[in-house]
């Protein structure tokens, strides 16, 4: 992947140019990457199941303020809410004692 930097043309850009490049928004930066090709035959594992089960569960943590600004409390340098809260998701929970 491809920073751009100080290119009045590209600066701003996102969304697919074609079927062969991406443009991204990371920061206020833009990035330029080779567009995902996708398969025809896919086949939808366990693991991508749980994986949409947790984009389901970070996008409504987005839509309730008051979580997203618990997981806005929990990230470190160049992670956002929306991340945290699918790592959660995914995350097995921790038991100390029982």
């Amino acid at each position: 992947m491809s920073k751009v930097k100080d290119n009045i043309v590209t600066t701003g850009l996102s969304g697919k140019l074609g079927k062969q490049i991406v443009f991204r928004q990371w920061e206020g930066a833009t990035f330029l990457a080779k567009a995902p090709r996708e398969s025809k035959n896919k086949v939808i594992t366990p693991q991508m199941q749980r994986f949409k089960e947790a984009i389901i569960y970070a996008k409504k943590v987005m839509d309730d303020p008051e979580l997203m600004q618990i997981y806005k409390s929990k990230c470190k340098a160049r992670q956002t809410a929306y991340n945290m809260a699918v790592r959660e998701f995914l995350t097995s929970p921790e038991i100390g004692s029982v």
